[in-house]
């Protein structure tokens, strides 16, 4: 049964480190390209081509810091 516990708390905190590294890389994607979104999408006419792009970022950004929630304290259960 320990066994078990040590195997499952491993991978948890693997899915963790993957999960953090994920939402840096996201976080870190959209700082340096921001401006480059600012002067292509929001100071021009509305297309669909913007449309997607803003769809597209706004999701990834989405889904990266939603996907940290099930790793906070609250959420994760306790291995006695």
């Amino acid at each position: 049964m320990a066994s078990f516990s040590i195997q499952a708390l491993t991978l948890l905190i693997d899915g963790t480190y993957s999960t953090v590294a994920t939402t840096a890389l996201v976080a870190y994607e959209f700082l340096i390209t921001i401006q480059l979104e600012i002067d292509t999408v929001w100071r021009r006419p509305w297309t669909a081509t913007s449309l997607l792009l803003l769809s597209t970022r706004w999701v990834m950004v989405l889904s990266a810091v939603l996907n940290l929630v099930p790793h906070s304290p609250a959420y994760v259960p306790r291995i006695n």
